[in-house]
């Protein structure tokens, strides 16, 4: 048999209105925090992604859901996990062409790469900005709470 509680909050109109409007402040504020610290990460990982030609540090970009209470920082290129990453040693096969060249050597039908290491660059981005977001975030709350 299955007990229901049901529980009344009976109180002063202007309590109530306060706590709604503490509410709304709250979100947009934490809205505002999230954006701030979302676009400091992109920032900080364009900074210090190893650069060649330049595509992936362009190719980072920050969107928001959750009506602006989730950010995200990423990029969709798919070799950016390899520099976040790195490789292992693997070997590099010719398919079509009989031999691998990158149009000066010729290389043979097979290589033996030594892999890469990783060069990080999103999860350092999120580590330098983790700990200051979480800061903002309790002096939002101590604020809105006095």
């Amino acid at each position: 048999m299955a007990r229901e509680i049901h529980i009344k909050v009976k109180g002063d109109k202007e309590l109530i209105r306060k706590l709604g409007q503490m509410s709304r402040k709250a979100n947009i504020e934490t809205k505002a925090l999230v954006h701030k610290h979302t676009y400091a990460m992109e920032r900080y990982a364009k900074q210090h992604v190893a650069v060649d030609k330049g595509y992936l540090r362009r190719d980072i970009r920050s969107r928001f859901a959750e009506d602006g209470f989730t950010g995200f920082t990423f990029t969709m290129l798919d070799y950016a996990r390899y520099v976040e990453f790195g490789t292992r040693p693997h070997m590099i096969r010719a398919k079509k062409a009989k031999v691998l060249t990158d149009g000066k050597r010729f290389f043979g039908k097979e290589v033996h790469h030594p892999g890469t290491r990783p060069q990080p660059f999103l999860f350092p981005a999120f580590l330098s900005v983790k700990v200051e977001f979480i800061r903002d975030l309790e002096k939002m709350v101590r604020r809105l709470d006095s």
